[in-house]
């Protein structure tokens, strides 16, 4: 059983077949978009 440094239900990350690392990655990028969006209303 993988130990994992984030908060991750090992089942989520196994649902979605990604590491660590592309979850943190995949978060930022939310958190990128979800201001570049909000930029481009105002």
């Amino acid at each position: 059983q993988k130990i994992h440094r984030v908060a991750i239900p090992c089942t989520i990350s196994e649902l979605m077949g990604i590491d660590e690392g592309d979850y943190v990655k995949l978060k930022v990028i939310e958190r990128i978009s979800k201001e570049e969006s909000v930029k481009m209303r105002t």
